[in-house]
C-alpha cells in the first residue's frame, strides 16, 4: 500500500469514526454511556446513512434561475439574472450547486455545497465563487415549519479579517425559495445586503 493510500485510508477512517467517538466516546453524542465496538460500528452506520432532512433536500435538484438584488448603504439596489443547477452527489448525502450570474457588472462562476450534518444536527453549506479564492462557510438550523433555515456564515475579507454574517433560506413552493443574506451597516444596523431569489426553470421537451 502506497503512501497514499494509506493516507486516504486514515483520512476516511477519521471522517467515520470522529462523529460516533467525539463525545468521550458516547456513541450519540447524547450521554448515554460509553459503547462497545460492535456498537460504536452501529452507530457511526447509522449517522452515515441519508435521512428525513435528506429527503427535504431531493426536492431542490434540478435547474434554477435565479434573481439577485444588491443592496449597499447609500447605493441603489442593483438586481441581475443569471442560473443555477443543483446535483445530488454521494448516493442522496450533498447536494452541490454550480452557477453563472453577474456582480458589479462582471460575469462570474460560483458553486456551493449544501448538506446536513446528522451527528451534530445542523444544516451545512460551503460557498465560493470566481471573484474570490477564499471561502463562505456557513451552518444552519430549522426553524421548526420544514421550510425556514438560519444559518450562521464565516468568512475572511479583503483583508484577511474573519468576518461573520448571517442568512435565512426559505422555501416558498417547490418552484420558488429564496435566500437572504444579512450583513451591518456602519451605524451597527443589519441589513439584507444580498436577496438571491430561486425559480425552477421549466422543462423542455424533446
Amino acid at each position: 500500500m502506497n503512501r497514499w493510500k494509506i493516507l486516504m485510508t486514515g483520512l476516511l477512517t477519521l471522517l467515520m469514526v470522529a462523529p460516533v467517538v467525539a463525545g468521550d466516546g458516547h456513541a450519540d453524542g447524547h450521554g448515554h454511556g460509553d459503547m462497545d465496538e460492535a456498537a460504536q460500528m452501529e452507530a457511526m452506520m447509522k449517522l452515515a446513512q441519508p435521512g428525513p432532512m435528506h429527503e427535504h433536500m431531493k426536492a431542490m435538484a434540478g435547474k434554477w434561475t435565479t434573481t439577485t438584488t444588491m443592496n449597499m448603504p447609500g447605493a441603489e439596489p442593483s438586481k441581475t439574472t443569471g442560473d443555477a443547477n443543483f446535483e445530488l452527489v454521494l448516493d442522496g448525502r450533498f447536494l452541490v450547486e454550480t452557477g453563472n450570474g453577474e456582480m458589479m457588472g462582471m460575469p462570474f462562476k460560483g458553486m456551493s455545497m449544501w448538506g446536513y450534518n446528522n451527528a451534530s444536527e445542523t444544516f451545512e453549506s460551503v460557498w465560493t465563487y470566481t471573484m474570490s479564492t477564499g471561502m463562505l462557510f456557513f451552518e444552519g438550523k430549522g426553524m421548526g415549519d420544514d421550510a425556514t433555515i438560519e444559518w450562521n456564515g464565516r468568512y475572511g475579507d479583503t483583508s484577511g479579517e474573519p468576518k461573520t454574517m448571517r442568512m435565512v433560506s426559505r422555501v416558498k413552493s417547490n418552484d420558488n425559495w429564496v435566500c437572504e443574506m444579512y450583513e451591518k451597516a456602519p451605524d451597527g444596523t443589519e441589513f439584507v445586503m444580498m436577496k438571491i431569489e430561486y425559480s425552477r426553470t421549466p422543462a423542455t421537451g424533446k
